[in-house]
């Protein structure tokens, strides 16, 4: 038992396992000129985002009130997390990259650039 403990701390993505929220969201809109409120709004739903990983290949998505179990996998040298659905191991979605114990998402929309920040709570 103790041997299969040991092993399991050892695997790589062991330190991520637990609940992850956003613990910051930044917008860089400059050039569309929404209005504040507009921005507040898509903030706030970005903040509706957390994940919880719950070992080192499953992870559940958390959207507003809706649930997804979906595969992750982490790149060892970029540090970049990409998820997929179990039947579309071939369409891979950017999770983030693993940063100081924070995991940084970022995204350009025709908005702009959106970067989210994840903290394990």
């Amino acid at each position: 038992m103790t041997v299969f403990f040991m092993a399991a701390c050892s695997s790589p993505g062991h330190h991520l396992v637990g609940t992850w929220k956003v613990s910051k969201v930044e917008t860089n809109f400059k050039e569309t000129n929404l209005p504040k409120s507009i921005v507040t709004h898509i903030k706030n739903e970005q903040k509706k985002i957390s994940f919880k990983i719950i070992n080192d290949s499953i992870l559940v998505l958390m959207l507003d009130h809706n649930t997804y179990e979906a595969r992750w996998e982490m790149n060892p040298e970029t540090k970049v997390i990409k998820y997929y659905f179990h039947h579309r191991k071939n369409s891979k979605h950017p999770l983030g990259t693993l940063k100081n114990n924070t995991i940084i998402s970022q995204s350009t929309t025709p908005l702009g650039a959106l970067t989210v920040v994840f903290k394990k709570q």
